[in-house]
This record gives C-alpha cells, sequence and structure tokens, in this order.
C-alpha cells in the first residue's frame, strides 16, 4: 500500500515538473543586472558605529523565475583597526541573513565578495539590509569612534538569473505585461501601425492606447518601435490597433485569436458577425514566442476600436474585465479629471505632505540618512515677491539626547536655511518649527532635505552602548506657504518640460486636441506616439485619458476656442499650419527661414536641412489657450523635431522660449540616434509674453480696479 502511494505521488510530482518545464519559454538562463546606482545610491555608502543598518529596496519581474544561480556582487572596505572577531558585516534579504562576512585584516581594502542570493528568498517587492557590527578594541569602546566604519561602493550589484515565465494575458492586468511595472531599464513599446489610411477613431484608438500605457512609465527611459502592418515581430511584445481591414497583421494571427475573423469581420461561435460597432479586445501569447504577448484593440469598425481603446485605458472598468477577450458593446463612463489636479505638487497656497502623497519619516543612530523629500510645484503658480515662502515643519526627536551636539538641520535646494537644538531630556513630538525660504530659492522642482544630527546623553564608556534608542521623526502635517498667483508667461516652450504643462492642465488631457494632416502618414503616426507618451509620461496615472485627435479639415471652431492645440506634419500635409502661419514667428520658404525684425536668428539656423521646428503661439482663437506646432520641410524634420519629445536628455534641455530648432539626428526605421550631443536650441523671439492673469479671477479684477483708479488720476490730472 505504501508503495503505491510513494508511486502516485512521484508521478504526481513528475507531471508538476514537467508543467513548470513547459511554462518557462527556454531552458536557458537570462540575468538582469540591478546596479546599486538603479536603487538610488549616487554615493558610496557608509556604515559607522557600533551598529549601522542600511536597506535597499528592488523588484523582481512577474514574468521571472529565480534561478540558483543569482547573486549579489559587494565591493567594500572597512577600517583596519577593526577586531576581526568581534566586527562582522551581514547581508540580508527580506530581514533573512543569507551571510556573515567577518571584517578581517583580509578585506580591509577594495574587497570583492559575490554571495549567492536562495530564490526563495526573492518576493515582487525586496529589501536588502546591509548590517554592521564593529569593535576596535574588547577594553573600554568609545561606540562612536572615527574608526568604526565599513564603506560599500555604488558599484555594487545585484544578478538576477530566471527563466522567462509564460505571461498571463489577462486584460484585467493591463498595462502588464506590456509592460510590467518591476521591470528596470528601458522600457520598450512595439506598435504594428494601422494603414496610412485607417479611419481618425482608429488614429485616436492608438493615441489613447499609448497613454495609457505610458502613463505609467513615469520617470523611467521610453523607446517606441513602430512597423508597417506587413509586418509581425515575432520575439518582442506587441501592439496592434485597428480593425482587420486597418491592421491587416490582426488576419495573419487568425488562427491564434480567440474569437473568428470571417471576411474581414469577426463573429461569434454561432459564425454570425458581431455588431458592427461592438469593439474586440484581445491579448494573446506571440505564437512565435510564448513569453512575448500581442494585445489587440480591434473591432469590426472603427468606433468599435474607439470603443476598445477607451474601455482598456479606463482604469475602473478594465479591473473588471476577465481572460484573454472581451466584446465591447458600449463606451464606458467617462470619469474626467479637475482642472490643475496634478497629484504630487503643490497647487495651492498652503499645502502639507500628506496632501502631496509624502509620508512621515523616522532615522534612528548618529549615522542616519537625512530625510529627504521633493517639491514640484505648479507650472502656472507665480510666487509673489512682496512675500515670503514658509515652511512650517512638523518635527521629533527621542529623549536622552546630547542637547549639545544634537540638532536638525533643514537644507533647501543645497542651501541650509534652518538649524535647531534638540534640546528636551524628555524629547519632543510634533514640535513646530516656522522656517522663510529665500524667495530666489524657489523653483518649479525643489528638493527640501532634514539632517538629524543626533547623539545620546553621556555615556559610561566602559559599557556597552548603542545608538539604535535614538531617532528623529518628520511628520506628514508638515506644510508649505507659499503666496502664489496663478498665472503662467506665454507663449513660453519651457513650461512644456515641467508636467506637460498647459496640455496637461487637466492631468487626462480633456482640453487638448492633435490635429494631424488630412493624409497622415507613418512618420505622423510616430510623431504623435511620441508627443502623446511624453505628456503621459508627465502625468500621475489618471482614472481616464480623454484626449482627442482631429484631422486638420475636421476641427471644429468650438474646438478651436476650447481646447489646447498640437499641429503635427509638414506645412505640405496639414494645411492647419497654413491656416496659422501668420501668427508664427518662424515661416520656412525653400531653404531658409524668414521672419522681419529676425536677421541674427535666419543667420543662426539658415541652413534647414532636415532640422525640425517646435514652435508655441498663443491661439488666435481664444489668448488663453496655447497651440504648440511640431513640423519640418520634409519627413525627416519632422522625425527630428518629434525625437524630442522620445529623448529624455533633449527634451529636458527645452528652454525658455517659443521656438525650438532641433539638429538632424540619424533617423532608420524604427529607432532616432543622435548625431551631435547639442541639438536643442531653444529661442524666445516672438517678442512679447501674455501674463494669464484671466486665470485668477481675483488678480483680475484688481487689475481692471487699479486701470480704472490710474485713469481716474490721469483724467483729474489733465481736467486741471
Amino acid at each position: 500500500m505504501f508503495k503505491k502511494f510513494f508511486k502516485n505521488i512521484a508521478i504526481y510530482l513528475f507531471i508538476v515538473f514537467i508543467g513548470l518545464v513547459f511554462s518557462i519559454n527556454s531552458a536557458r538562463a537570462e540575468q538582469a543586472v540591478i546596479k546599486f546606482k538603479d536603487l538610488g545610491i549616487n554615493d558610496q555608502i557608509e556604515l559607522k558605529t557600533v551598529k549601522t543598518r542600511k536597506d535597499l529596496y528592488f523588484t523582481r519581474s512577474k514574468k521571472w523565475l529565480v534561478s540558483p544561480a543569482s547573486s549579489l556582487t559587494l565591493f567594500f572596505q572597512h577600517s583596519p583597526q577593526l577586531l576581526p572577531d568581534r566586527s562582522s558585516l551581514n547581508i540580508l534579504i527580506n530581514d533573512k541573513i543569507i551571510k556573515t562576512i567577518a571584517l578581517t585584516k583580509s578585506n580591509v581594502e577594495n574587497t570583492k565578495i559575490t554571495v549567492p542570493i536562495p530564490p526563495e528568498y526573492v518576493q515582487d517587492y525586496n529589501k536588502l539590509s546591509l548590517e554592521v557590527n564593529q569593535h576596535y578594541t574588547k577594553e573600554c569602546e568609545d561606540p562612536f569612534d572615527a574608526s568604526l566604519w565599513t564603506t560599500v561602493l555604488n558599484n555594487s550589484f545585484i544578478n538576477i538569473n530566471y527563466f522567462k515565465l509564460q505571461p498571463e494575458t489577462d486584460l484585467s492586468l493591463f498595462p502588464y505585461p506590456i509592460y510590467d511595472t518591476l521591470e528596470y531599464g528601458t522600457v520598450s513599446l512595439n506598435y504594428i501601425l494601422p494603414n496610412p489610411d485607417a479611419s481618425v477613431n482608429t488614429i485616436k484608438a492608438l493615441g489613447l492606447v499609448n497613454s495609457g500605457i505610458a502613463q505609467y512609465v513615469g520617470w523611467k527611459p521610453l523607446n517606441i518601435n513602430t512597423f508597417d502592418p506587413s509586418v509581425l515581430i515575432k520575439n518582442d511584445n506587441l501592439v496592434i490597433v485597428g480593425t482587420p481591414t486597418e491592421s491587416p497583421a490582426i488576419k495573419y494571427l487568425k488562427d491564434s485569436l480567440p474569437v473568428k475573423i470571417i471576411n474581414d469581420k469577426f463573429v461569434d461561435s454561432s459564425g454570425n458577425n458581431y455588431g458592427n460597432d461592438d469593439g474586440i479586445l484581445m491579448q494573446i501569447h506571440n505564437p512565435y514566442d510564448t513569453s512575448r504577448v500581442i494585445l489587440i484593440i480591434s473591432g469590426n469598425s472603427p468606433e468599435g476600436v474607439l470603443k476598445s481603446a477607451f474601455l482598456l485605458t479606463s482604469k475602473k472598468d478594465c479591473k473588471a474585465l476577465k481572460g484573454d477577450y472581451t466584446v465591447v458593446k458600449n463606451y464606458p463612463a467617462v470619469i474626467k479629471a479637475k482642472i490643475r489636479d496634478w497629484k504630487e505638487y503643490i497647487t495651492k497656497n498652503i499645502t502639507t505632505l500628506s496632501e502631496l502623497g509624502l509620508k512621515s519619516a523616522t532615522v534612528k543612530g548618529v549615522s542616519a540618512d537625512p530625510i529627504q523629500y521633493d517639491l514640484k510645484i505648479m507650472p502656472d503658480m507665480i510666487e509673489n515677491i512682496t512675500s515670503t515662502p514658509v515652511i512650517n515643519v512638523s518635527y521629533g526627536y527621542s529623549s536622552n539626547l546630547d542637547p549639545i551636539l544634537s540638532n536638525l538641520e533643514v537644507i533647501f535646494n543645497g542651501i541650509s536655511i534652518a538649524s535647531v537644538k534638540l534640546d528636551n531630556p524628555m524629547g519632543e513630538n510634533h514640535k513646530n518649527l516656522k522656517i522663510k525660504i529665500p524667495y530666489q530659492a524657489v523653483k518649479l522642482y525643489n528638493n527640501l532635505v532634514f539632517r538629524y544630527h543626533i547623539y545620546p546623553v553621556k555615556y559610561d564608556r566602559c559599557r556597552f552602548t548603542t545608538d539604535e534608542h535614538i531617532w528623529g521623526t518628520i511628520y506628514d502635517n508638515t506644510s508649505f506657504k507659499f503666496s502664489s498667483s496663478i498665472r503662467a508667461k506665454m507663449p513660453n516652450l519651457g513650461l512644456v518640460n515641467d508636467g506637460g504643462f498647459p496640455f496637461n492642465i487637466y492631468p487626462d488631457m480633456q482640453n487638448l486636441s492633435i490635429v494631424m494632416p488630412e493624409d497622415y502618414n507613418y512618420n505622423d503616426l510616430k510623431t504623435m506616439l511620441y508627443i502623446t507618451s511624453r505628456l503621459a509620461k508627465s502625468n500621475y496615472p489618471v482614472e481616464s485619458i480623454n484626449l482627442d485627435i482631429v484631422k486638420a479639415g475636421e476641427i471644429s471652431q468650438i474646438d478651436r476656442k476650447n481646447k489646447n492645440l498640437i499641429v503635427i506634419g509638414t506645412s505640405e500635409r496639414n494645411g492647419f499650419i497654413n491656416e496659422i502661419k501668420d501668427n508664427l514667428t518662424l515661416d520656412i520658404r525653400k531653404d531658409k527661414f524668414n521672419r522681419l525684425d529676425a536677421q541674427d536668428l535666419v543667420i543662426q539656423v539658415k541652413d534647414l536641412t532636415d532640422k525640425g521646428i517646435i514652435e508655441g503661439l498663443i491661439s488666435p482663437w481664444n489668448d488663453n489657450l496655447f497651440i504648440m506646432t511640431v513640423w519640418g520641410q520634409n519627413d525627416k524634420a519632422l522625425l527630428n523635431a518629434a525625437r524630442v519629445f522620445l529623448d529624455d536628455a533633449a527634451f529636458r534641455n527645452i528652454d525658455n522660449g517659443n521656438v525650438v530648432v532641433t539638429s538632424p539626428y540619424e533617423v532608420s526605421t524604427t529607432t532616432l540616434k543622435p548625431a551631435i550631443s547639442k541639438d536643442v536650441y531653444t529661442y524666445d523671439i516672438a517678442g512679447f509674453s501674455i501674463d494669464r492673469i484671466t486665470r485668477n479671477p481675483q488678480l483680475m479684477i484688481g487689475w481692471i480696479i487699479g486701470i480704472f483708479i490710474v485713469f481716474s488720476i490721469f483724467r483729474k490730472m489733465l481736467g486741471r
């Protein structure tokens, strides 16, 4: 009986093993190298005193089956005065020790050690801890002596060996597995573009899906690869948007699809066509590489394609999806964002850390790391020169601190602006400190640092003492007061790389229309993808994307008067550029720029070979709205302008001004490579700017009253 039982168990385990093997794409393990620099360690790690710990955090992709060959490679050195039998470095993964290294004479200088990482210790979110115990004498010891130190260098790295698992194709997990938020490195999105004659609804769906993915990418570098419908990439994740007629690649996959196609129409299990306006969402494994997936946003008409895109990019409705396909009958309920509702940005005069999504933080010990917060201010909040910005710090600290040595230092954008003694022997909780900030020090992106210098009260040198019991805390009710007005100087492209302003003034882009040429081509579609990905990356993920895309000849008078516009194409293809040419400061004529009273500029940029142009102007239909043109003399020039939005370094180089001229890139069919390093030049040649006082009704009323008073005074003076 026991033999039969164990035989059944063995058969069961063998079946499980075979299933696991078949779920792994390849028997060959791959590697992911996670450098300490990737984890935000820009300098070496200093571990001081008798006992200190440093925590680092890393993730594991959902598609990785971690192998036993994974390891941590550490480069370190330590004080030569440490006692080998009493000093050690512990390495922990998720609070479990994986290695204890004795700090001996043999590893004092420039030591490299590789430590295996047990795969069962690795989770989706992981904590790597480096903890030292250090002593320099067996007699009376100063636990804070300068000779107690170990340094870990930031060229250390984690090497994750893994097998690729077959990813889930559950649509509710969007944007996974097209984009895995747990992965490192540059994100690549691969689109098979619809035919250039595709409906504008399909192009709008393409922009929505791209924005829906890119908003999760955030600060990570992003690369977009595009392919025409006749190409089916066999070794990567793919996104296909369009009807089977507009995107023939869908028909190439018909034998792998969960929904049948007959005569270019999707049909049900009985062979009957789904409704003409029905959308079809599908996610399948790439038949040529099952570790990859293909996401298909389609339908029996462009209207159905658009319904599918709206459903996929609606957070609430997408999470309710099940399985690898769904038939979309109706548009989801649209959730519109509020104006200026920028998460993690200061958007009003008084804001707390908690309102910015930032949490209270506590540090411990003599060698405590500084507490850092990044403060971002809305680009249209202009600080009043007559006011003084104020930080109301809510802080606390432990009891029994040395009142002479212990203090809290506050640093704003690299400048120390305050220091306060921590001299209450009983400690403090939620004590307030009001600090004035120099007006000139405030920027759009600010770094606020709280550095606790804490030491315990006098101790017995002959009795073992640690510093683990001493601490300092910054509480999340710490607040900031900026007496600001809501206005922005326009036209100014320099604000676009500050969160995508003003096109993201509504974070779901509801008041933006992208104006495409009447007869768009693949280069116009690439440009649209580059721009929408940049704007979405600049945003905090929203409930719905409400972006609009229109053809140049179909933009309504209502949209002209009520929306910001981005115009894409060459002047020959996009008639809207010719419609607004009298408002542009640069006019392209064959081989040079022409602009009256700007001869110096003409000399600087007269060589127009493949140079792209990005220009901002006040809308001629509403002087509270902005138009940005992204264009050039030819398609290569257009892509040279477009790649600025894909290239992080180039995008950051956009300075204050209303015209950007981009130097040529080496343009291939799928990628853009810089030809020179400094290739983005911003010019301020509009000769004027509009201060958006109309965004602040109280300020506008003040201006009106002021003008009336001045007019009355002059009238009385003239009357005399």
